[in-house]
């Protein structure tokens, strides 16, 4: 019940922090620190070991953390991964690669009640599984135009500037020092 009860806490939390900043979220890394402005009076509350934590679901941290343009790209990288690993199964069964793709949907299936990613060894096999995956899996010709994904990086690339100068500009520098 408690379990539950801080998952939903920390959901809720996630998605304030993505209506604050919704196109590239409060930034990587940031949850677990941001997550005491969020959750910290619920946490204190129910006597919790700390006032901050992780979101315990990894698609709500991304959405947090990188916004609709990380989570966007988590979920076309994950679908093209897997969707093409699927129809290669489908067209030509090979035992490994369909032992990789039960690996690698497993572990998308993990990110739901906890944050498997934020563990570095967890994260290295995942990310080798994927890349072995991707590696077993025969290329197929592209048949959408591609225009559009470059029109999108271009976009991403060209609003970093803006986007660091408003970071910089907004920084909180007065109770800091070091020294």
């Amino acid at each position: 019940s408690r379990s539950a009860t801080l998952r939903g806490v920390m959901a809720k939390a996630g998605v304030q922090m993505f209506e604050e900043a919704p196109i590239f979220g409060i930034g990587i890394t940031r949850f677990y620190d941001e997550s005491a402005a969020f959750a910290g009076p619920y946490l204190r509350s129910v006597g919790w070991w700390a006032s901050r934590e992780n979101a315990h679901n990894n698609f709500i941290q991304v959405l947090a953390e990188q916004g609709l343009v990380g989570l966007a790209a988590l979920l076309w990288w994950l679908a093209a991964i897997l969707l093409s690993g699927a129809r290669a199964q489908i067209s030509k069964p090979d035992a490994g690669r369909g032992a990789l793709l039960l690996a690698v949907v497993a572990c998308i299936g993990t990110w739901m009640t906890g944050h498997p990613l934020l563990v570095p060894e967890f994260a290295f096999v995942f990310w080798l599984f994927c890349g072995v995956l991707a590696a077993m899996t025969p290329a197929v010709p592209p048949t959408r135009p591609r225009w559009l994904l470059w029109v999108l990086v271009a976009g991403v690339v060209v609003s970093v500037p803006p986007r660091a100068y408003a970071l910089r500009n907004a920084a909180e520098l007065e109770h800091l020092g070091f020294g």
